[in-house]
């Protein structure tokens, strides 16, 4: 974990992160899939089933409007450099910049889960998995503070408006889908989310200027933020911040959240039959962390020298090396005074709305479709439509083709989905493709790239699902 930690903030110098657990959007409109419940509470696969336990759903999820290609230079002569290479142009370096750089990270592992139909018409899902989401988000003032501030003393940088959040929890969720009788063609669902709390580190630092003062840098900063007892801020032997300590979190905190979800299928006997809408709203609710676990991370007007950059060997070919040092620089600029909150702290999910329509073709087999997704978080929120594609020519085999427009994963999505009547059901696939990645697996470019798989055996007799 301390690896995982230390590698999130050395990427914070350069990404900002932002998270969004168990993206999976191109299983939306596959057939016969164990994962639409995951989007929408009301879809329901064709069979019961349970999955393998540690391995029956697993994903991480990387977002990116930057990448290594905006921090990394080509020097000439099969050298590289970072931005801070006195060979790298400040006009060169951020041109290439966002006003607002924004990177998202998750993952989630779902421990236990299982679904089961009680009659032909009602399906009952139970998942319990952990998760964890971050965001950060970083000016191009700060970066540009960083190149050129140690350089020019005679201007004031404005670095207003970073923040970083990164939370951990667990979660047991209860789901159930039944047909409604009464209205032809509808299926709606519903979800109850128990969650319990292990780690929560929210970080806004609302105002932060750096002026020249003879010769150190006088910092002003106006931070709001908090921390609760899953996760703790290291110091060094000069009460410097110095990186995140994981290794206690331990249930701190609790919480409960709902899905809502529904799918029509159209009955006018006519080509509009073919047509299935589907809308759903996931993750409402937060979770509560008491106030004698938790510590506030808080500076009014808070003001400090700052020595900037110490020698960095910009000869040296090991950029972990370099960004350590970078890293170790840049955690001089965050001072906080820790206190006890006056109050719990409530930290409420990020919320989101799927909207799809499809329409089905071949006899049921495939079928085309389009999906809107919008996400609300603490800092970022993020809109985007996919296209899809999506063909069943078996009841075992399945594959889904998708591609994304208006968010930061522009490109193609994939999936495989094998569903036998006995024996094991495996799925993997793709909602982004990186097309270039570091050897950190970091995209080199602005992109977004996610992965999921899980293995699951199936259950009993196949329904018909179709609306």
């Amino acid at each position: 974990m301390k690896n995982l930690t230390k590698y999130i903030l050395l990427v914070s110098i350069m990404f900002s992160i932002t998270v969004s657990a168990q993206e999976m959007k191109t299983a939306y409109f596959m057939q016969n899939s164990t994962l639409g419940h995951y989007m929408n509470p009301a879809f329901a696969p064709t069979q019961s089933y349970v999955g393998i336990p540690a391995l029956s759903f697993m994903s991480i999820n990387l977002e990116s409007n930057v990448g290594f290609e905006n921090f990394i230079f080509d020097l000439g002569n099969d050298k590289y450099g970072t931005f801070l290479h006195p060979n790298v142009t400040l006009n060169q370096f951020l041109d290439k910049l966002p006003d607002m750089s924004s990177t998202s990270f998750d993952g989630s592992n779902t421990i236990l889960n299982t679904g089961f139909y009680i009659n032909d018409d009602a399906f009952i899902t139970v998942d319990l998995g952990v998760k964890y989401q971050t965001e950060m988000g970083n000016p191009k003032s700060l970066f540009e503070f960083l190149k050129d501030g140690l350089g020019n003393s005679s201007r004031t940088y404005d670095m207003s408006n970073m923040h970083f959040n990164i939370n951990a929890y667990t979660e047991l969720a209860l789901g159930y889908s039944m047909k409604i009788h009464s209205v032809e063609g509808l299926r709606v669902g519903a979800k109850m989310k128990f969650l319990v709390g292990l780690a929560d580190l929210n970080i806004n630092i609302k105002e932060m200027n750096a002026s020249m003062d003879e010769n150190q840098w006088e910092i002003t900063q106006t931070t709001e933020g908090y921390l609760t007892s899953g996760i703790a801020l290291e110091y060094d032997d000069d009460n410097k911040i110095s990186g995140l300590n994981t290794d206690n979190v331990t249930p701190n905190g609790f919480g409960i959240a709902f899905d809502l979800g529904a799918e029509y299928r159209f009955h006018l006997d006519n080509f509009m039959d073919n047509i299935t809408l589907s809308a759903s709203i996931c993750d409402l609710g937060f979770l509560n962390y008491s106030a004698e676990d938790s510590k506030s991370l808080n500076a009014l007007n808070k003001t400090f020298t700052y020595d900037g950059f110490g020698e960095i060997d910009f000869d040296d070919v090991d950029f972990d090396d370099q960004t350590e040092e970078i890293k170790d620089d840049l955690m001089d600029l965050f001072h906080f005074d820790q206190n006890t909150p006056t109050e719990n702290i409530k930290s409420h999910l990020a919320r989101k709305i799927y909207i799809g329509a499809k329409y089905h073709f071949m006899d049921e087999k495939m079928n085309v479709g389009i999906l809107y997704h919008n996400r609300v978080g603490k800092y970022i929120n993020k809109n985007e439509i996919m296209l899809s594609w999506a063909y069943q020519p078996t009841n075992w085999f399945g594959l889904g083709i998708t591609s994304t427009l208006l968010s930061n994963g522009q490109g193609l999505g994939w999936m495989f989905n094998f569903t036998p009547r006995r024996g094991l059901n495996f799925f993997m696939g793709s909602d982004y493709m990186a097309y270039k990645i570091s050897k950190q697996g970091i995209p080199l470019s602005k992109s977004s790239t996610n992965f999921f798989f899980g293995l699951s055996i199936p259950l009993g007799e196949i329904h018909n699902i179709r609306l």
